[in-house]
């Protein structure tokens, strides 16, 4: 009997309920990749889309919107032997809450047609999102037609994922197994970086930026990532509500220092625009650390200064977070020395920090946001658009933490998502500089770190795709001169692109990857 090729995933949160609807954490929705497929999927180390279930597609005009029509293939297997059917698809399709905003899904035949509301939309990119994802059941008895199927007896912990038997084409690998390593007391991801430096673990995405240097042994890529750390002001809090208090909290807040806490290279993270680069870039906001214009602004607002505040600080670290405690506990520091005294609360879960969230309770959330897909539009409107105020059902589409409903901030979005020009943009940037709804933090890195076991890796800035094209050699294998040198070669490059990062910025708007726009579905918060 030959030996089972088990691929070993190191993660720091162990994922949420396995539930396409209800998945809004990285980890969770690595995992749905695995078990459940969409009609549309991104392919490792890219951000392009293919079909995945769908056979056979038409796009039509359909009274003025766009409309794509395709067809299910016919070889997809449930994991359970019952054959995928049309009238499957198109029901998951119906339940997602975010293609359901947007789009009408309707049966036609064989055919299954999705007609988008708004003719600046892509429908396929929406196809390609997780909530598509068709699935039957939930938790432990969900049931998809990914390569791989839920072991029921292994704990969110310890996911293990075994082969579907009726895959079209078996994968490679034999097992994935989803290992947890918690964050030690000072919030650092010591027990990953052990157990990747020990070769207990083959493949992972969540290893902190400035953890990379100290890992030997294995291959390791950075790269920028599509997210952005972010301070909200609850602008429905008493005393937050006025403008002029969270501009004047703002201009208190040192983004240099707060990157420093999370990287060596702070200016190559510092955040001093909402849009991460990857995305373009346009000009500096205005709520840059100014304590002069606070001591002016306090005089102004009177007795309607705050004098303490409760932060709510996202549950684990995040691309766009690496170290959320000591982020917070400086955030508390600095609005300290404004006479704010700021009480800090740290949620056990993702779940958690979203229930607290979605409740107002708390005046301050320092939070996030990480695109699935290259399109500023949908990214600027997830954190900034009024009718994306965080709403638990809708938690893949919104990040509005701040509570900010400005209906000039939502003519200044759409105008930007028709026109798309720096001069848009520059629109948005003033109005979020009146609004004041949160401070951008820092830019957040994608980090790869794979064993030497690992075959037909890629670093990828998003780790949402199929792990099909992964295999595994036997552990063991002495290291290659090429393998050295392509590793030496990573790293440079990873220093290269920080060094640029820290160049004076280029006065011109670096346009979309995207011409034609992407669909309205946002991210993920981490």
């Amino acid at each position: 009997m030959t030996d089972q090729k088990i691929l070993r995933v190191g993660v720091l949160n162990p994922p949420s309920q396995i539930d396409p609807l209800a998945a809004h954490d990285a980890e969770t929705n690595l995992v749905l990749r695995q078990i459940s497929e969409a009609p549309y999927t991104t392919a490792m180390g890219s951000t392009e889309i293919a079909p995945l279930l769908v056979k056979e597609a038409e796009i039509e005009p359909a009274g003025g919107d766009s409309a794509l029509r395709f067809k299910v293939r016919g070889d997809a297997v449930f994991s359970d032997g019952q054959p995928l059917t049309t009238r499957d698809v198109h029901d998951s399709l119906r339940r997602a809450p975010a293609l359901r905003r947007q789009c009408e899904v309707r049966l036609d035949g064989d055919w299954i047609e999705v007609s988008a509301r708004h003719d600046d939309r892509r429908i396929d990119l929406a196809l390609a999102h997780t909530q598509c994802s068709v699935i039957r059941g939930r938790g432990d008895s969900a049931v998809g037609t990914g390569p791989w199927m839920l072991d029921r007896s292994s704990p969110l912990e310890r996911l293990r994922l075994v082969r579907n038997p009726y895959f079209r084409t078996p994968p490679p690998i034999d097992e994935i197994l989803f290992q947890t390593y918690p964050l030690d007391d000072d919030g650092r991801a010591t027990a990953l970086v052990k157990a990747l430096d020990a070769g207990e673990v083959d493949l992972s995405f969540v290893v902190p930026r400035d953890d990379m240097p100290a890992l030997t042994g294995v291959r390791k890529w950075v790269s920028p990532s599509l997210g952005t750390g972010a301070l909200f002001f609850n602008a429905a809090r008493p005393g937050l509500e006025d403008a002029r208090v969270r501009r004047a909290l703002a201009h208190g807040i040192d983004r240099y220092e707060i990157a420093k806490t999370c990287y060596g290279n702070a200016l190559a993270f510092m955040a001093p625009s909402l849009l991460p680069r990857p995305l373009g870039e346009g000009e500096e906001d205005g709520l840059g650390y100014d304590p002069s214009a606070v001591g002016s602004m306090r005089g102004d607002i009177g007795a309607g200064w705050p004098k303490s505040l409760s932060l709510l600080m996202v549950w684990g670290p995040r691309p766009y977070l690496p170290r959320p405690r000591a982020v917070a506990e400086l955030i508390a520091a600095q609005l300290g020395a404004l006479d704010v005294t700021v009480t800090i609360h740290e949620p056990a879960t993702s779940q958690a920090f979203f229930e607290e969230v979605t409740s107002g309770r708390h005046d301050l959330i320092l939070a996030g946001w990480l695109a699935d897909y290259a399109d500023p539009c949908d990214f600027l409107e997830a954190l900034l658009a009024s009718d994306r105020v965080t709403r638990m059902e809708d938690l893949v589409l919104n990040a509005n933490h701040g509570n900010l409903r400005s209906q000039a901030m939502d003519r200044a979005l759409a105008n930007f998502r028709q026109r798309r020009d720096r001069e848009a943009l520059l629109r948005v940037t003033e109005q979020m500089d009146e609004d004041a709804p949160l401070v951008p933090l820092m830019y957040g890195s994608a980090t790869t770190v794979a064993s030497f076991r690992v075959r037909g890796i890629k670093a990828t800035p998003l780790p949402l795709f199929p792990m099909t094209a992964l295999d595994l050699v036997p552990s063991g294998g002495a290291r290659s001169p090429v393998a050295a040198w392509r590793q030496k070669v990573c790293v440079f490059a990873a220093v290269r692109l920080e060094w640029r990062w820290t160049l004076p910025r280029r006065r011109q708007w670096i346009g979309p990857r995207r011409p034609d726009g992407a669909f309205d579905l946002g991210g993920q918060h981490g």
